[in-house]
C-alpha cells in the first residue's frame, strides 16, 4: 500500500482545499484505502460542509480539475464530479439517503475528523463509523463489514 501514483494528485488536492480553509475530508474507497482496510480505490470522494461546497469547486478549477455535469441523480444537495491528472474526484455535500421508508441525514459534519501527514501534507479523513453507516444504508455491506471487522481489530 501507499506506493500508488495518484497518492501525489491527493496531495495536490488537499493543499489547494487547505489553502482555502475548506472544511474537507475524503471518503468512501479512498479512506478504506488510507486506513489499509483495502488494496485499491477507484476514485476519490470528498465530503464538505454544505457551506464550503463553493470554495472547494473554485480551490479543484484553480488547481487544474476538470468539471463534469453530473448525470447521477443523487441523493445529495451538491454532487460535483471532476477529473485531475487521471483521477476522478466526486464532491459531496449534504447527503441524505433512505432505507425502509425513512430518511437519514449523513451530510458530513466536520466531526470526528482524523488528519494524517503524507508527505508534509494535511489529509483529512471522514470518521469509519459515518462510512460504516453510509455504506450500510447503501446496502453495501461487503464494505460495511470490512471497516466493522477492522473497529473491531482497531479497538
Amino acid at each position: 500500500m501507499m506506493n500508488d501514483v495518484r497518492l501525489e494528485t491527493i496531495k495536490k488536492i488537499a493543499n489547494a482545499l487547505n489553502e482555502k480553509e475548506v472544511r474537507w475530508a475524503i471518503g468512501g474507497s479512498t479512506l478504506l484505502y488510507l486506513k489499509g482496510i483495502v488494496f485499491e480505490f477507484n476514485d476519490l470522494d470528498l465530503v464538505v460542509l454544505l457551506e464550503d461546497t463553493l470554495k472547494a469547486k473554485e480551490a479543484l478549477i484553480e488547481l487544474g480539475a476538470e468539471y463534469h455535469k453530473s448525470e447521477k441523480s443523487n441523493a445529495s444537495k451538491v454532487f460535483d464530479e471532476f477529473t485531475f491528472e487521471g483521477l476522478d474526484i466526486d464532491v459531496v455535500s449534504g447527503l441524505t439517503l433512505s432505507s425502509y421508508g425513512k430518511d437519514y441525514d449523513c451530510s458530513f459534519k466536520n466531526e470526528n475528523v482524523e488528519e494524517m501527514m503524507l508527505d508534509g501534507v494535511k489529509l483529512r479523513l471522514d470518521s469509519l463509523e459515518a462510512w460504516y453507516n453510509i455504506y450500510q444504508l447503501q446496502g453495501r455491506m461487503e464494505k460495511a463489514r470490512y471497516i466493522k471487522d477492522f473497529m473491531l481489530y482497531h479497538k
